[in-house]
């Protein structure tokens, strides 16, 4: 009987898994759709998938001119947690245009989502930057960034962390 459940258990995982990667394919195809919530939504359907063959395209609709899509898509970057995001998300937020406008709050956010070992060096100087700058300007996206990193344990920021809470 338990070689049946375990056999069934992982029939149902395989079919969970083909489900999951045919709605990445499909949602992929929407990804140029016409309506930005539809490109956005599309991109954080795919970002679930963790595949990499999708992380180009998702670059894409972060980088989107309208900003429906665009907030998505920077969100999603953060879910897909693939190579280099964590430079990408990086450097929206050293922009100071950016920084602490909607993208630079969702950017935030994504980091702080990413695994810890994804962007040690980028989440600590961002850590760090808070104590160098008005907390006040700054509030909406240290508390995007603290908010996703609550999502993992965090053992490599807790020198900025304590330093932080400090002040």
């Amino acid at each position: 009987l338990s070689a049946v459940l375990v056999c069934g258990s992982a029939h149902a995982q395989a079919d969970g898994e083909t489900v999951s990667r045919l709605i990445a394919e499909d949602a992929a195809h929407q990804l140029q759709h016409p309506d930005p919530v539809v490109r956005g939504e599309a991109a954080l359907i795919v970002a679930a998938s963790r595949n990499p063959q999708f992380q180009t395209a998702l670059l894409v609709v972060a980088k989107d001119s309208d900003e429906e899509a665009q907030l998505r898509g920077i969100l999603a970057l953060g879910l897909h947690a693939s190579p280099g995001v964590a430079s990408v998300l990086g450097d929206l937020l050293r922009d100071p245009a950016t920084r602490t406008k909607a993208p630079g709050i969702a950017a935030a956010f994504a980091l702080g989502s990413l695994p810890p070992d994804n962007a040690p060096t980028i989440v600590n100087q961002l850590l760090t930057s808070f104590l160098q700058s008005s907390l006040k300007r700054q509030r909406d996206v240290m508390l995007a960034l603290l908010r996703g990193m609550h999502r993992h344990e965090q053992s490599l920021q807790l020198t900025p962390l304590h330093r932080l809470y400090e002040e």
